[in-house]
């Protein structure tokens, strides 16, 4: 109890630690430089609050906890073409650990707004000084080739960055619904990160972010904003014109890698055959790559967290926060389609992309408090 008292303090830091770690992924140059964040900053706070919390019993928690031990379990029995599986299994034990701190800390309602405020501000800036560098900074391009937003930070893929972009944006929407005061900020942010996302010439994230934001604007009390965002889902049905970028053959590939081992997958450290090229090695699809890489067992385990989720969503339908969290698992589950990979890559896109959405509706009922202390419910 003693050791218990004296790491209190840092226990108390995970909460502000999480939301320094979520600006540093916006701010700080691409690479490893915002993941220390995550090693120094949350982790040690992490095991501190550990010692002061409960096992948790909530269904969604251990669904989303065994999708994660599942695929870095892969690792045991699939093929490591490239000596990644040290790395790759560190890689998911830090998964673990930002589900384990996303549920110590998005419980509380102070927390989750929070947590909205910053994706907002460090999203927004990274946006406007992305697009001021798109005009201002020179480029070198093949003939016929687009020219294409490039983020800052782990947003500099244009596919990962412009969906990141899209939590940002439907973050932004859902506090202008929700706080008049400073609605035209959150305007002025949304209209930053709508611009991004568009110059990223994404086709994948940019009908995401119009569906997304539709269903948003749509299930909230301004229904009628909706009305004017109709026009951006056929805008962005009319970008898929540009052709498949190669998604087509690699999808090809991918199914017929996955008829080999259907139940248990490849492994996290497999690769697809390099036919298509070294930018072709992994399945560019959220549902492939979960089959890929851990399995059907991967992707049942996936869709049971989708299923948990969506069943306490409608639950909550009436609640505040539900459009906005409704409509980040929408972002997901629709951008998922093209370019991604690994589900348990170390600290990157896909953790604030598909992890942090979950546990936004799931941490509410994950109860890790000790009994004496208060809880946030559904409730």
């Amino acid at each position: 109890m003693a050791d218990a008292g004296r790491l209190k303090p840092l226990a108390a830091l995970l909460a502000p630690s999480m939301l320094v770690f979520v600006a540093a992924c916006f701010v700080l140059p691409a690479g490893p430089a915002y993941a220390l964040v995550f090693y120094v900053a949350v982790l040690p706070c992490l095991a501190a609050r550990m010692t002061q919390a409960k096992r948790p019993t909530d269904p969604a928690f251990w669904s989303g906890a065994a999708l994660i031990a599942w695929s870095g379990m892969t690792l045991l029995w699939g093929r490591d073409d490239a000596g990644r599986s040290v790395s790759l299994a560190l890689a998911t034990l830090c998964t673990a650990a930002f589900w384990l701190a996303l549920g110590l800390t998005l419980h509380d309602e102070t927390q989750r707004h929070r947590l909205a405020v910053v994706l907002v501000i460090a999203g927004g800036a990274n946006a406007l000084a992305s697009i001021v560098s798109y005009f201002v900074a020179p480029t070198y391009m093949l003939p016929g080739q687009l020219k294409r937003l490039h983020g800052w930070g782990i947003t500099y893929h244009p596919v990962l960055g412009a969906t990141l972009f899209s939590v940002c944006l439907l973050t932004a929407l859902h506090l202008a619904i929700r706080h008049r005061r400073h609605r035209g900020w959150w305007l002025a942010a949304a209209i930053i990160l709508a611009t991004a996302i568009l110059l990223t010439r994404s086709r994948g994230p940019e009908l995401a972010a119009a569906v997304a934001s539709l269903c948003l604007l749509a299930a909230g009390p301004s229904r009628r904003w909706a009305a004017g965002l109709l026009a951006l889902v056929p805008l962005s049905l009319l970008a898929w014109r540009r052709g498949d970028s190669g998604h087509l053959d690699v999808w090809r590939l991918s199914l017929a890698e996955i008829a080999h081992r259907p139940w248990a997958g490849h492994g996290l450290a497999a690769d697809l055959p390099g036919t298509l090229g070294a930018d072709k090695r992994f399945p560019h699809d959220l549902y492939l790559s979960l089959l890929f890489y851990s399995g059907m067992v991967g992707l049942l385990l996936f869709v049971l967290l989708a299923a948990l989720l969506a069943v306490r969503l409608v639950q909550a339908r009436r609640q505040p926060e539900t459009p906005w969290i409704m409509a980040l698992c929408i972002n997901a589950l629709i951008a998922g389609l093209t370019d991604f990979g690994q589900i348990t890559k170390g600290p990157g896109p896909l953790w604030l992309i598909v992890w942090l959405p979950a546990a936004l509706e799931g941490s509410k009922q994950f109860f890790f408090e000790k009994k004496n202390q208060k809880t946030f419910t559904n409730g």
